[in-house]
């Protein structure tokens, strides 16, 4: 699941982030090999009910990704798992994936 990040800090050449019309949320480091984002990211999705067709209905769980990014316990370029996350990498400390654009932008 890709996400946005309102923050202050813009690339080179670009005087307000088209990302934001608002006060900022995040801090960014600027750097696209080892970033540091604050404070925590904590996304929410789920827990939303469904009916089907026939007249069924589905309940999507709630779940919940809760992470620093290069600080509290992550290096530059790392990312800690909180233990309040849904998922299997609560606890963890993983390196983040290398970034790879392509003509179309970012992948």
């Amino acid at each position: 699941m890709s996400h946005t990040l309102p923050t202050l800090w813009t690339p080179p050449g670009l005087v307000v982030s088209p990302h934001i019309a608002w006060k900022d949320r995040w801090s960014f480091n600027g750097d696209f090999e080892r970033p540091v984002f604050g404070p925590s990211l904590n996304t929410w999705w789920g827990g939303e009910t469904y009916k089907r067709d026939n007249g069924e209905k589905w309940i999507v769980p709630l779940h919940r990704c809760h992470s620093f990014i290069g600080c509290n316990g992550a290096q530059p370029g790392q990312i800690v798992f909180l233990s309040d996350c849904t998922h299997a990498l609560a606890n963890q400390v993983r390196e983040l994936p290398e970034i790879v654009s392509d003509e179309d932008g970012l992948q």
